[in-house]
């Protein structure tokens, strides 16, 4: 897939309701969680975890696919075979339990082998997930979700400073990651602004950071108001954390996608009745690839 500048300039269609910010850093901190699941494999048992955050008051949670594949983690008679939960604070604590509102077909298909090595590579294109807070672990769910209002408008430039949130999980142990896991926020510059197809600002790099590391993977990119504008898909190949880049799918890129494959853009789809996009979500992952996610992550040696 070709990959270019797309002249420095981050362009955008409209902004999407949510909270507001008043204090920006504290708002994009408050919407960001940490999606973390366990599954067994044979004798051992293995644990993902990633970032995500809040779009919308009802719960909706936006983080990449390879973060959200344990949730499809389910048998023939539909058991579960992975304990997924939400957790937000800091140090991170389970919340909430959640269901899975889209992940692309294609995407999954085209990186099951990627899957088998629990770390997918690529240029991020396709690696986006929407889910759904469906009930608390404990207690009762609040009446609505601090929110990151969703920017798919303006311009940001080359240059410009922004605000990350994740929970970054590098050369944690399996213990630390349970209990001592914290939420992170930084102020990254936009170095590069990139398309997959032109003229469309689909992909932008972010200088190195504390979040250039595992586990931010899904976590928001907002501007210095506050408003989410990218979702954290990868960090570069390199063994100096300081010299990793930190690389970003835009928001209108996701946008531009689910009016693509499922009819509705971002904007409407928040505004709408969401059991016919789980709906069809379901009926698009077929069997044989359910099979093929299931041999990849619960045979892994």
């Amino acid at each position: 897939m070709a990959r270019a500048y797309a002249l420095g300039i981050l362009s955008f269609l409209l902004l999407l309701p949510g909270t507001t910010f008043a204090a920006p850093v504290d708002d994009v901190a408050a919407a960001t969680v940490n999606v973390y699941c366990t599954y067994k494999s044979g004798s051992r048992t293995y644990s993902t975890t990633g970032s995500g955050f809040f779009i919308d008051s009802r719960g909706i949670i936006m983080t990449n696919a390879h973060v959200a594949v344990p949730f499809l983690l389910t048998d023939k008679k539909g058991k579960t075979l992975s304990d997924c939960d939400i957790r937000t604070g800091s140090p991170a604590k389970d919340r909430y339990e959640a269901r899975v509102l889209y992940i692309s077909p294609e995407w999954l298909e085209e990186n099951v082998e990627e899957l088998k090595k629990g770390r997918p590579r690529g240029t991020g294109e396709g690696d986006f997930a929407l889910l759904q807070v469906t009930a608390a672990v404990k207690g009762s769910l609040p009446t609505s979700f601090a929110s990151i209002p969703v920017a798919l408008s303006g311009n940001v430039l080359e240059g410009d400073t922004l605000i990350a949130a994740g929970y970054p999980a590098e050369k944690l142990s399996f213990k630390e990651v349970q209990k001592k896991l914290k939420l992170e926020t930084t102020a990254p510059t936009l170095t590069s602004v990139r398309y997959y197809v032109r003229p469309y600002a689909d992909l932008i790099v972010l200088s190195p950071s504390k979040l250039s590391a595992s586990g931010a993977s899904g976590g928001p990119i907002a501007t210095a108001d506050g408003r989410a504008i990218a979702i954290t898909t990868a960090v570069e190949e390199k063994k100096n954390q300081d010299e990793r880049s930190l690389r970003a799918i835009t928001l209108s890129y996701v946008d531009r996608v689910l009016l693509l494959d499922v009819g509705k853009p971002l904007s409407l789809m928040l505004l709408s009745d969401l059991e016919p996009l789980v709906a069809r979500t379901s009926a698009s992952l077929s069997e044989d690839l359910l099979t093929s996610l299931r041999k990849a992550l619960l045979k892994r040696r």
